[in-house]
């Protein structure tokens, strides 16, 4: 008899998310995320400044398909902005 093998949903873990901006006077902003928590809480951009988002991530256990990245700017509190 063969053994059956468990087979495990694929996992994502993000390692670090990055705010490149050429215009930005102190650089790029970085988010590290140990445990899946940011080390910094919060962080303010000017409006209309231009910027890219850059996602390292890691994937165990297999492919991931449908992997979705969800952006959402407040200003007040309110929800402004949400992308996908």
């Amino acid at each position: 008899m063969e053994a059956i093998q468990e087979e495990k949903d694929p996992e994502v873990q993000v390692k670090k998310i990055e705010f490149i901006c050429p215009n930005w006077p102190d650089g790029n902003i970085v988010l590290e995320f140990e445990e899946n928590e940011p080390d910094v809480d919060r962080f303010y951009m000017k409006e209309a400044e231009p910027y890219h988002i850059w996602v390292t991530f890691k994937v165990f256990n297999d492919i991931v398909i449908g992997l979705k990245f969800c952006n959402v700017v407040k200003k007040l509190g309110m929800v402004v902005e949400k992308s996908e």
